[in-house]
């Protein structure tokens, strides 16, 4: 483990915990700026997103190809004949906003402080069906205003991590080797295989005490106050 110059996060689950997910209340929100000449209720069109799930987001993971929630909102109002009366990038803030429910890692606010103050690159890099302008309004909505470097979500670059593609990406963006940066996830396939794949030293973040088959060489950690104190130690000596 190399002192990090550069830190990877994933967002989903590691930067913002969900803890509510209802869709429909999206969709009720979306069809009330929609032209909507059958009368289709936000219940019949999740019945029709679950059929269409099965040909798409379900796929992804054998794939590593990630879909866009643009295209498939797209195909799954239209197929209805349902007509959007905002532009998508909208239609996608509405969803997001109604949607879901999330609230910032414990701690988080105090890691990115102390990587602000070491002046450590830090940026993320997320699996994620909203684009990366849509993550920046789930952070803006909890008035997170972290520096990062950039935001990659993999629908605006089609590949999903574990890919390393899209993790060599993300790693010349931040501008240096694979084994100065450390990668915090807390998905085990995604995040911490992926990272180590790509060279990367990953962190488990396992505040929900899973358990895996597995003997790859990482941290876990339950918090990131965790991660704060191990910045502070390695850079103190």
């Amino acid at each position: 483990m190399n002192k990090p110059l550069g830190i990877l996060f994933d967002l989903g689950d590691t930067v913002l915990e969900y803890y509510h997910n209802n869709p429909i209340e999206g969709i009720k929100r979306i069809l009330e700026v929609s032209d909507n000449p059958h009368k289709i209720t936000a219940e019949q069109i999740q019945e029709l997103a679950k059929e269409l799930t099965k040909e798409t987001f379900d796929k992804r993971d054998k794939t590593n190809l990630e879909i866009s929630f643009m295209s498939f909102e797209k195909l799954l109002f239209e197929y209805v004949d349902i007509k959007f009366k905002k532009d998508i990038n909208e239609i996608e803030k509405i969803f997001v906003k109604y949607s879901y429910k999330s609230s910032p890692s414990e701690g988080i606010q105090d890691l990115f402080h102390e990587l602000d103050r070491l002046k450590i690159k830090y940026g993320v890099l997320s699996n994620s069906s909203f684009t990366a302008d849509n993550l920046k309004f789930e952070l803006e909505q909890h008035g997170l205003h972290p520096n990062f470097e950039f935001i990659i979500s993999s629908c605006d670059y089609c590949l999903r991590k574990p890919n390393k593609i899209i993790f060599d990406l993300a790693r010349r963006k931040l501008g240096f080797k694979p084994e100065d940066i450390w990668f915090i996830g807390d998905s085990y396939k995604h995040d911490v295989e992926g990272a180590k794949n790509a060279g990367m030293f990953p962190i488990w973040y396992n505040r929900k005490n899973k358990s895996v088959n597995s003997n790859i060489d990482c941290i876990e950690i339950k918090s990131m106050r965790e991660i704060t104190d191990m910045i502070v130690d390695i850079y103190s000596d």
